[in-house]
């Protein structure tokens, strides 16, 4: 148990070189080059690995455990007296110890026979019955000839690798995949990444980001791009479906809020959860090479978004969606200040009108009149161009 980073890791061995300023967590040394560990939050729950303990027993052991505990008002249990207890043979009863010992239940003394009980085991039951919240927080760690874990004797920040995935919310449907499969664990459970997240309809590809649990939200400090779907009706099926939006925002900064912190686990609904807040401007560029042969260069050609505020994440309506901002056409108009909404080819765009007096064009080398339009075929526009 890890009350530094309050964590239960299960793993075969730690290995310390006394002269070093780091532990290694990996399996033993043998044959098979795999090596597999476990990180799970000390509010972990899980409702299948609860029935897994109880098996084809008519009463989980967890709770006959905690029965025994409170009538004899103690947390040590001797094998002979539960055996009696229980009316089992000893050698069941150390063969229940050591399995709940392996998955963190209680502590137990193979020499004196003595099974003392763990916050775990009361966490467990206390979640199951709804008296508390929890978390379904853990990392599975799974390397080749390598640690799976190392921890900093400095800075006491834990190394994970080979984390494919992490769970953050099953509820709201909050998922990370860390980049090179590593993250940085740090006091409490917070822990740093680069990877991609995904939120309800929503994808975020983001570095120097961090998850902080007792906030329970997190911190996306640089998003390369963000990338989201939107609900449409099949017209064959008349079913919803959803589509991706053929354009993301990048450059973006920003939080985004799980849930309540005391709701880590979801059994209350919070509607308007995850909640996402756009902490500066982000950018949508028009330049691939599908879109006017590329010729809408980035540098001059791009849409600023101002910072934004989206909630209920996972239930994302897209009717009436807009991102407001401005075009910054490269010269071509001045700015023009229309919100970016989905468009017909599911693209990010928008249809304008120009005033009465037309737009000039090119600094004044010409008047433009009329529509204007953005999408993913391009900078268009159908109206009076008027030039010498």
């Amino acid at each position: 148990y890890d009350s530094y980073h309050k964590m239960d890791i299960y793993v075969s061995a730690i290995y310390w070189n006394l002269n070093a300023d780091s532990l290694t967590f990996k399996r033993l040394r043998g044959v098979n080059p795999v090596n597999k560990a476990k990180f799970k939050s000390s509010n972990y729950f899980s409702s299948k690995e609860f029935y897994e303990l109880q098996g084809i027993d008519d009463i989980n052991p967890l709770y006959v455990i905690a029965n025994y505990a409170h009538t004899y008002s103690t947390k040590q249990i001797s094998v002979n007296s539960f055996a009696a207890f229980m009316n089992k043979p000893e050698e069941q009863i150390v063969a229940l110890f050591i399995n709940l010992s392996k998955k963190g239940f209680v502590v137990f003394d193979s020499k004196t026979n003595i099974a003392t009980l763990k916050n775990r085991l009361y966490h467990f039951l206390d979640a199951k019955s709804g008296r508390t919240d929890y978390d379904v927080l853990h990392f599975n760690s799974k390397v080749i000839n390598s640690s799976n874990a190392s921890l900093n004797l400095k800075s006491y920040t834990l190394n994970i690798y080979g984390v494919p995935q992490i769970f953050i919310s099953d509820s709201q449907k909050v998922y990370i995949y860390p980049y090179n499969k590593r993250i940085a664990v740090h006091k409490n459970r917070d822990f740093s990444f680069n990877g991609k997240v995904h939120a309800g309809l929503f994808d975020f590809y983001a570095h120097n980001s961090t998850f902080v649990y007792d906030s329970f939200m997190l911190n996306l400090n640089y998003i390369d791009s963000m990338a989201f779907q939107v609900k449409i009706k099949d017209s064959v099926t008349n079913k919803t479906k959803l589509m991706k939006v053929g354009n993301v925002l990048q450059k973006m900064n920003a939080r985004l809020y799980i849930d309540k912190p005391y709701n880590k686990s979801g059994k209350r609904r919070f509607p308007e959860y995850p909640k996402l807040y756009s902490e500066a401007e982000s950018y949508v560029y028009f330049n691939r090479k599908s879109i006017q042969d590329s010729s809408l260069w980035p540098e001059k050609f791009y849409y600023k978004v101002d910072p934004f505020v989206f909630d209920s994440l996972l239930t994302f309506s897209t009717k009436g969606l807009a991102f407001k901002g401005e075009l910054n056409s490269g010269g071509i108009f001045p700015i023009i200040k229309q919100p970016l909404i989905v468009m017909p080819d599911f693209s990010l765009g928008f249809f304008h009108h120009s005033p009465p007096e037309g737009y000039p064009l090119y600094g004044g080398k010409a008047i433009y009149g009329t529509d204007i339009k953005l999408d993913n075929s391009g900078f268009t526009g159908n109206g009076l161009l008027k030039y010498l």
